[in-house]
């Protein structure tokens, strides 16, 4: 609630959080990156990731041009996994930004904890 007190000048008594109900321990144990179509990790190389359904309401264009703003600065990758009908207006977009090399779609995955655990966990503590 820090965010939302301290840089949105929110009224704390109007805050309500809700958790999304991800067991972020569970996702931190040692995974199999290569279980991700498309992936093989390079030395020292930063992967961002996220998990979602690609529907419109996720919103992940804006990640997508967030991700394209700084990956030409750094040695990093987007993994994105998850399926849905934004699956290829994404792509088409990525291509679009430049990035298309940068982002790996790796599709539905049935146990990311297993699958897509890259040296710790996908999840924040909040």
């Amino acid at each position: 609630m820090g965010i939302a007190t301290d840089s949105w000048k929110l009224n704390q008594a109007k805050i309500l959080r809700l958790p999304n109900g991800v067991d972020c321990e569970q996702y931190d144990c040692e995974g199999d990156p290569s279980a991700a179509p498309n992936f093989d990790r390079q030395a020292d190389e930063l992967i961002l990731g996220t998990i979602a359904p690609l529907r419109k309401e996720k919103n992940l264009h804006r990640l997508l041009r967030v991700f394209a703003a700084s990956v030409h600065h750094h040695n990093i990758r987007l993994l994105i996994a998850g399926d849905g009908v934004e699956r290829k207006p994404l792509e088409e977009y990525a291509a679009d930004l430049g990035i298309k090399d940068k982002v790996i779609f790796a599709g539905h995955v049935e146990t990311p904890e297993k699958n897509l655990s890259v040296d710790g966990c996908f999840c924040d503590h909040f």
